[in-house]
């Protein structure tokens, strides 16, 4: 066993210190590397060419990365994922990459070639970045509705515009999705939970028994200060915040419907839809015209359930790891906005139309649960996971092109080249590597930082290749005659 441990930890250092070796080469030396689109070398004056190939302004064919952060750095390890979710992913990159947004692009949908194919700001009908500042009054910072009316409408690129699509949709098939599949196991669990049942054959849990047990009046506690500091937030200092206190109780009722299907999904994928639109959706409804409410409730309601999320996995943590829960409760407390959805989507917007994916994310996991039934030896059915699916098509802004093909590509290469290659060596050593990839990347980038970059100023040679960026200048250009963008050639 000795010998075993050595072995994993050389194997740790020696990783380590690789990765620690090779990212002075994108971080410092080629940075292009991040993102290497090959469409844009051969095709240069082609705007089409460069919205097909680069893989940070558009659609990434062929686009692919030589760096560790690139990969992991927004989507997390892909040796950390089941293969399942793997496979669910490449699916939604390639619905929404490969035949949404190229169909809805090319066919001018919402006018969609007046502005870039994948961007994550909004427009005004010229084609240039909307200017807030115009239709916001000074005074209240609310919408004037007049100058509104007298600037634009807004618009968005035609990959955000999918991408808040497939939110809606990643959020019902969630909920529908675990009701359908998981729904009994599920609520087998919480009443057991309730009655301190079925945990005999837990070991953790027989191991855990020895310590005091988390009283309830400390959760309680903690949502009763929690409740009263929101109130004062929201009605104090001004009402500066602009959300009345009852946005607070609307977002602890949006946490408490969207915790438990959500915690299925990612305990089960890895991957979490977001319910930062939704939320945003909800109350630019109940209470338009107000960007800080809208701020203010998005982060009461989002930022509560990932919170909650972090809190479970320390608590997961500690009771792998035999920590009193006590303690780790104590370690965990210390340590849309101005123009609104009516104007955005129903009824005087544009994209109205995106509210059809609530219905297309509601309809999708009971085709898939009634398969399940119609064919039950079919195993492979279950593993159609329509949250993880729609929730990767859903995350392609921030995250590019780039990012994601990187990510299921290394997800590919590790799950099943270098599984079925090394088996069980590879499974005691590919949570070591991944860390070591981490880690080594992470300690590389600080050093270079705080020893060239910062005190110094010195960032690389200089060469093409210190740009982080994939060289496909053209791919953010509009396509249509009538739109002149400085940088893009006039159609």
């Amino acid at each position: 066993m000795k010998g075993k441990s050595s072995s994993k930890f050389q194997f740790l250092v020696m990783a380590g210190i690789s990765s620690f070796a090779y990212y002075i080469i994108p971080n410092f030396f080629f940075p292009s590397i991040t993102a290497l689109s090959c469409i844009c070398w051969i095709w240069k004056s082609s705007i089409t060419a460069q919205q097909i190939g680069s893989g940070l302004h558009g659609l990434g064919l062929g686009s692919f990365a030589l760096d560790w952060n690139t990969i992991s750095g927004y989507l997390g390890s892909p040796m950390a994922f089941p293969l399942f979710t793997i496979i669910n992913t490449t699916a939604g990159i390639v619905l929404i990459l490969y035949i949404i947004v190229p169909i809805a692009y090319w066919s001018n949908l919402f006018e969609a070639r007046r502005f870039p194919i994948f961007s994550i700001d909004v427009f005004d009908y010229d084609g240039k970045v909307y200017n807030v500042s115009r239709v916001l009054n000074p005074e209240t910072n609310q919408l004037d509705l007049e100058a509104y009316n007298n600037y634009s409408k807004l618009y968005q690129s035609i990959s955000f515009v999918f991408k808040s699509g497939f939110e809606f949709a990643a959020l019902v098939a969630s909920i529908v999705h675990v009701a359908l599949l998981d729904g009994r196991s599920v609520w087998q669990q919480f009443i057991q939970a309730y009655k301190d049942e079925g945990t005999a054959g837990d070991v953790h849990n027989h191991l855990m028994r020895k310590y005091k047990a988390i009283p309830s009046w400390w959760y309680y506690s903690i949502i009763v200060i929690s409740l009263g500091l929101g109130f004062a937030i929201c009605e104090g200092f001004g009402k500066e915040f602009q959300l009345p206190f009852w946005g607070i109780l609307l977002a602890c009722a949006l946490v408490l419907v969207f915790l438990p299907p959500l915690g299925v999904i990612l305990a089960t994928s890895s991957k979490i839809p977001s319910t930062a639109t939704f939320a945003e959706l909800i109350i630019s409804y109940l209470y338009p015209g107000r960007p800080f409410a809208n701020m203010t409730f998005n982060i009461y309601s989002s930022m509560s359930i990932n919170t909650a999320f972090e809190f479970l996995y320390q608590l997961k943590l500690g009771h792998y790891m035999k920590i009193p829960p006590r303690h780790m409760f104590i370690s965990q407390v210390i340590s849309w906005g101005v123009i609104g959805p009516q104007r955005l989507y129903y009824p005087d917007g544009l994209y109205g139309s995106m509210y059809y994916f609530f219905l297309i994310g509601l309809t999708m996991p009971i085709i898939v649960w009634l398969l399940s039934r119609a064919f039950p030896a079919k195993r492979w059915i279950r593993s159609i996971n329509f949250p993880v699916l729609f929730t990767a098509s859903a995350s392609i802004l921030p995250a590019t092109a780039v990012n994601f093909w990187s990510w299921c590509a290394a997800g590919v290469l590790f799950h099943v080249v270098v599984l079925r290659r090394f088996g069980n060596e590879w499974i005691d050593k590919g949570y070591l590597l991944s860390a070591a990839l981490d880690a080594g990347s992470i300690i590389a980038g600080f050093v270079i930082s705080a020893s060239l970059q910062l005190p110094a100023g010195v960032y690389g040679l200089s060469w093409w290749g210190l740009d982080f960026d994939d060289h496909c200048p053209l791919a953010s250009c509009p396509t249509v005659p009538d739109v002149n963008v400085p940088g893009c050639p006039t159609i």
